[in-house]
């Protein structure tokens, strides 16, 4: 809504998507706004996603939570683990963890 609001240049350009340049969508500053493709967007997500592999200590903890029933599926896990370790890590991670043990 920004970009049609002040016509940055590409806005009305089919196929191209707003992308905050700093990766921070809650920074609409016009000097961070560019447009690129949808493409180019999606390759630009991957970059910045990978978090750091879990530790054997966060492992356990994934596993024994899952075992005592601290957390009941992925998604509960990612969301106490990632609130409590500060991470971003996806529930399809914790579902790996989960899975190759065998819960």
């Amino acid at each position: 809504m920004l970009a049609m609001a002040f016509k940055i240049e590409g806005y009305d350009v089919p196929g191209l998507v707003v992308d905050h340049i700093d990766g921070d969508t809650r920074n609409s500053t016009l000097d961070n706004l560019q447009f690129i493709t949808k493409g180019e967007n999606r390759k630009k997500g991957k970059k910045g996603s990978t978090s750091k592999p879990f530790t054997d200590y966060e492992r356990n903890q994934i596993i024994q939570a899952k075992r005592t029933g601290l957390v009941k599926s992925d998604s509960e896990a990612k969301v106490y683990f990632n609130t409590l370790w500060n991470r971003s890590t996806t529930r399809q991670t914790y579902g790996k963890v989960l899975r190759k043990a065998g819960l």
